[in-house]
Parts: structure tokens; C-alpha cells; sequence
């Protein structure tokens, strides 16, 4: 429900990825508890679904960036529509381009497996390094924060002249929207992608006057 588990896993996968020490504190943590019916109706009618998604990156200074959040992916993605206890990783190379691949990833039946599958390479003496080195040759890594985020979000309100002080403001900071819908008194928009630097001070005061019932990042397609 808070994320803690899902960026234990992104910490570890970063750390294979990058060849660098596992940093978990580094990690950026949201869980799911604030997400709500109305996101969820207002996201399906914009064509997205609603998961708890961990990311890694890179910057353009070759800083890491780490983050655990709900988030809107489209429907017609591969992640989008990967439900129940099925886990599914995406991975983005150089050449090779994306990647993607899923199975189990909780139930008896996936986590018996993955326990015995360690007992006999422990009885084997089949034992590697964890992270395809020695912990010893790993780096350190330098974390990226938030800030350096660029994307999209979705923002939840609750009457229209809300929508509309949200839309101006948005607008002066030149952050236009892309999309929205309604559902009931429930408004929404998706907004073009724009800095988390920019947007979330934006957004932080605009919760404080109750403009802003809920903010969701949009990520993909990738």
C-alpha cells in the first residue's frame, strides 16, 4: 500500500543496472492509499490504468534516479495491462530498445519456487555474485531527486470553476493541458509534459487552497 516494498525491488534494480551500491534511501516512496474511485473512472475514460510503478534512470549528467509512485500508463501498453499479481519489468536499451517480460510475482505457488530454486544452488554450491560482481567493484551511486523529473500529470477537481483556476494558473507558468474529462461533479486534466521543478510548487499551493482534490503522474508509452 506505501510503496516500501516495491522500492526495496527498484533499489536492487538499480543497483544491477548501474553497477553502483544499492542506495534505497534514495529512492522517492508513494504509495496507493490516496488514490480513489473517481481517479481511477476518470483515468479509464482517458484511456489509462492506474499502477504503482517503480522507475529508474538516468539524467543527462549521468545521475540516477530512483522513484516509487501510482501512475497513469495507457491501457494499451504492456504494462497497462498487466493486473492481478502479475509483475511486469520494462527495460529500455541503447540498441536494443524496449524490452518487456512478466510473470507471478506473488502466491505460493511463484514464491515456493524462487525459495527452492535457492536451496539447490546453495546444496550445489552454485553461488555467483549477487549483482554479477563482488560487492567490493560495485560504485557509488550519485542520486538524482525529483526535481529532475519531466513529465505529465493528471489533476483531479471537484467543480468546474476549480478546473478553470487550476487551467489559468497552470497556463501562466506555460504548462498547457493535453486532455480531460468528467465524471459526475468530478473534473480532470492531463497536462502536456513539463518539469517537476515547475509543476509541483504549482500544485502544492494549489492543494492548500483546496483547488486540487488529487495529482497523479502520467507515465509512458515508453
Amino acid at each position: 500500500m506505501d510503496g516500501i516494498d516495491t522500492a526495496h525491488k527498484i533499489s536492487l534494480v538499480a543497483s544491477v543496472a548501474t553497477g553502483c551500491v544499492p542506495s534505497f534511501e534514495s529512492v522517492h516512496t508513494e504509495g496507493i492509499r490516496s488514490i480513489t474511485g473517481e481517479d481511477v473512472d476518470l483515468a479509464n475514460q482517458l484511456g489509462f490504468s492506474i499502477k504503482l510503478l517503480g522507475i529508474v534512470s538516468q539524467t543527462a549528467e549521468g545521475k540516477i534516479l530512483q522513484r516509487v509512485h501510482p501512475a497513469l500508463i495507457p491501457l494499451t501498453t504492456s504494462l497497462g495491462s498487466t493486473h492481478g499479481v502479475t509483475n511486469g519489468l520494462l527495460t529500455v536499451g541503447d540498441f536494443v530498445g524496449p524490452v518487456f517480460s512478466q510473470g507471478p510475482g506473488a502466491g505460493r505457488e511463484a514464491t515456493a519456487s524462487a525459495a527452492v530454486a535457492d536451496l539447490m544452488d546453495l546444496a550445489m554450491d552454485n553461488i555467483v555474485p549477487i549483482f554479477g560482481v563482488p560487492v567490493s567493484h560495485l560504485n557509488q551511486m550519485e542520486s538524482a531527486g525529483m526535481e529532475d523529473r519531466v513529465g505529465r500529470y493528471f489533476l483531479r477537481f471537484s467543480s468546474e470553476s476549480d478546473r478553470m483556476s487550476a487551467v489559468r494558473i497552470l497556463d501562466l507558468a506555460n504548462v498547457l493541458v493535453e486532455a480531460h474529462a468528467e465524471s459526475g461533479d468530478q473534473r480532470c486534466v492531463v497536462t502536456y509534459s513539463a518539469e517537476e521543478s515547475v509543476v509541483m510548487p504549482l500544485i502544492q499551493e494549489m492543494k492548500k487552497t483546496g483547488v486540487i482534490e488529487s495529482m497523479l503522474r502520467v507515465e509512458g508509452p515508453w
